[in-house]
């Protein structure tokens, strides 16, 4: 997965950052009361990071009822040995 991982944004990081904290599966709307404790976020907002975070490989997503969930397809440890790479 190397080859194709790169370095996330700061705002991307951070959100992978509270999905490798919590309990996993974690909701949309767990992840948006995590974040808001440090800074208000808006919701599109969220959901076009989360997007993007599945779209580069690093979350997998699945629905239960209406409610989205994610999962990391890449620990904190193997994203930062990366990093420390580069």
């Amino acid at each position: 997965m190397d080859r194709k991982m790169g370095k996330l944004p700061d705002t991307e990081l951070e959100i992978m950052k509270v999905i490798w904290n919590s309990e996993t599966p974690i909701f949309t709307s767990k992840v948006k009361e995590e974040l808001d404790k440090t800074r208000s976020w808006n919701v599109s907002a969220l959901q076009t990071l989360l997007n993007r975070l599945i779209e580069r490989g690093f979350l997998a997503s699945g629905k239960e009822g209406k409610n989205r969930y994610y999962e990391p397809l890449i620990c904190e440890e193997e994203y930062l040995a990366f990093e420390n790479r580069t």
